[in-house]
């Protein structure tokens, strides 16, 4: 119990006299409520007695003067008329049998007579014979008369043996039906004294229910009453006081650790609200779970984030100056996947995007420097002719070029990567990309690359701006489809795939950023291979181990992707 005032006295005062006034009301009022409920279930005892000697009397009275012994004459009654039905049933039954009996002169019954049985067969035998010597001999022959003769004397028998027969079932027919009318008289008879009883039962069944519930109630009263009489007069409090209040030594308002705390409870709170809403709203691509289920392809590569930091250098330089880094494995892995599918020989890939800021020169200028690196002749070639981003400083004879007839081949100007793959850039920009995109000299270039490289990567624009990438396609043997973890949205990727008539060979999930991938708990490889270190070297030489630059990096990231979630960007 606590108490509030300005003045300390005052407030342990109030604590201890409102304890103390408690306890004592609770005594009292205790005490009062139970001898009211005894008082209540006596006067209730009472009332209860009397109407239970008033319904077991008229019960009995009842069963008196309509001299009714059992409470349900009925069901007797009903088991009566059952059992005679059964006789009854088989009475019938003997007697249609005896009647049909009767009926048939050559039935059942002359059947099983010895007798009869005996007579048709020496008839048949004789008939037999008689045959047997008409067929031989005249009409006049001794052993033929003899053998009429024969027959002549057992049919007068037959006839008589089958007329007695037939008087036996005639009799046992007359008695099975008056059997049965015997039966019949007594059923009715059961069934109409049933009835009678049953409808007297039906009023002595009603009193006899409200005489059970009376002394039901009735029994339990006078135990409720018997429980309160000798349960103990003394009734503990339920509470106690276990130590005074003493005078307080310190206000106890405003407590500023509370207060605190409530406060970081409140912005704990916020926060989850916050980043709850931030993840509902979010549907962007994130797992090759999302990619399988919405484009039906399936992910190549999930390739990390390596776009904070890496102004001095090209992102494409990791997978050599790093080549144990996660960024290198994930582009090998996508150039295994390539190689698994093609199978030995010349490749010609495309890469593509939905849209343009998903990353794709980058994953095609690291899959050339991986082939390079395990001694693949590979070459990128600017198909962007829009907007070029590979060797943009480059004018003059390019792609351009070759397709509107001013260069050949071997024209062409070819800038190697660090002697590991090669780049043929745009060149000028054209005034009609998409006519130029046509060329027929489009194929001879891929069929002349084919001759040169061991891969091909053709760098075409995004294909939701323009087709360029589908006209690509008929002249490559895989297309790469770069989507960008947590900004292409679902709704863009479902429309590029539908803008090629080719199958997809797959997808790559770009500029994921790993630990935020395995701290969503999507259950695939990077949720389980994103805190292993002793396998992979750190992507950013210049960054490990400075701490506060890569808590700089994370808080940079975490903005943009909320910003991108709730598109305000």
């Amino acid at each position: 119990m606590t108490a509030s005032s300005e003045d300390p006295a005052k407030a342990a005062l109030i604590a201890n006299r409102l304890v103390e006034t408690y306890i004592q009301g609770g005594l009292k009022n205790a005490k009062e409520s139970r001898d009211k409920e005894i008082q209540a279930l006596t006067a209730r005892v009472v009332q209860v007695r009397t109407a239970m000697q008033q319904t077991d009397g008229a019960a009995a009275s009842f069963r008196a003067a309509h001299g009714i012994l059992a409470s349900n004459p009925e069901v007797s009654g009903a088991a009566q008329v059952d059992q005679s039905a059964g006789i009854l049933a088989q009475a019938r039954a003997e007697s249609a049998y005896a009647s049909r009996l009767a009926q048939l002169s050559g039935g059942p019954a002359t059947a099983t007579s010895p007798l009869l049985i005996e007579l048709r067969q020496q008839e048949a035998t004789l008939s037999r014979r008689l045959g047997e010597l008409s067929t031989m001999f005249g009409p006049g022959y001794p052993d033929v008369v003899k053998t009429k003769a024969e027959l002549a004397t057992i049919g007068p028998r037959i006839a008589a043996e089958t007329t007695r027969l037939q008087g036996e079932l005639s009799a046992v027919s007359a008695a099975s039906a008056a059997r049965r009318g015997a039966i019949d008289a007594s059923i009715s008879s059961i069934r109409s004294q049933a009835l009678a009883s049953g409808g007297q039962a039906v009023a002595l069944r009603g009193l006899e229910r409200k005489a059970e519930a009376t002394n039901t109630l009735y029994m339990s009263l006078v135990a409720a009453l018997n429980a309160k009489i000798t349960a103990p007069v003394d009734v503990d409090p339920d509470i106690s006081i276990i130590s005074r209040a003493s005078l307080p030594a310190v206000p106890s308002y405003p407590i500023p650790q509370r207060v605190l705390a409530v406060a970081m409870l409140a912005f704990l709170l916020l926060g989850l609200i916050v980043a709850f809403v931030v993840d509902t709203m979010d549907t962007t691509i994130r797992t090759a779970a999302q990619v399988r289920r919405l484009l039906g392809i399936p992910t190549l590569a999930m390739v990390p984030d390596l776009s904070d930091g890496r102004e001095d250098e090209p992102v494409h330089a990791v997978v050599e100056s790093k080549p144990r880094s996660r960024f290198a494995e994930a582009i090998r892995n996508l150039l295994i996947e390539l190689e698994s599918r093609h199978g030995p020989g010349s490749q010609v890939v495309v890469v593509t995007s939905p849209l343009d800021g998903e990353g794709k020169s980058t994953i095609a200028t690291s899959l050339a420097a991986a082939a390079g690196a395990v001694s693949r002749r590979a070459v990128v070639v600017a198909f962007d002719l829009r907007r070029p981003n590979i060797e943009a400083d480059c004018k003059g004879n390019g792609v351009v070029g070759y397709l509107t007839g001013r260069a050949g081949l071997e024209d062409l100007p070819v800038i190697q990567e660090d002697s590991h793959f090669s780049v043929i850039a745009v060149g000028d920009t054209p005034m009609d990309p998409g006519a130029l995109i046509a060329s027929p000299r489009l194929p001879r270039m891929a069929n002349a690359l084919r001759q040169h490289y061991d891969l091909v990567i053709l760098n075409a624009p995004p294909i939701l701006p323009v087709r360029d990438a589908k006209t690509l396609t008929e002249y490559a043997d895989s297309t790469i489809l770069v989507l960008r973890w947590g900004m292409t949205s679902p709704e863009a990727a479902r429309v590029a795939m539908e803008m090629f008539e080719r199958p997809i060979t797959g997808a790559v999930i770009n500029m994921v950023d790993y630990p935020a991938h395995a701290r969503r708990g999507y259950g695939d490889a990077i949720h389980h291979i994103a805190r292993l270190t002793k396998y992979y070297d750190a992507d950013d030489p210049a960054e490990a181990g400075a701490m506060h630059k890569r808590l700089l990096r994370s808080w940079r990231r975490s903005k943009r992707r909320v910003v991108e979630a709730l598109h305000f960007n």
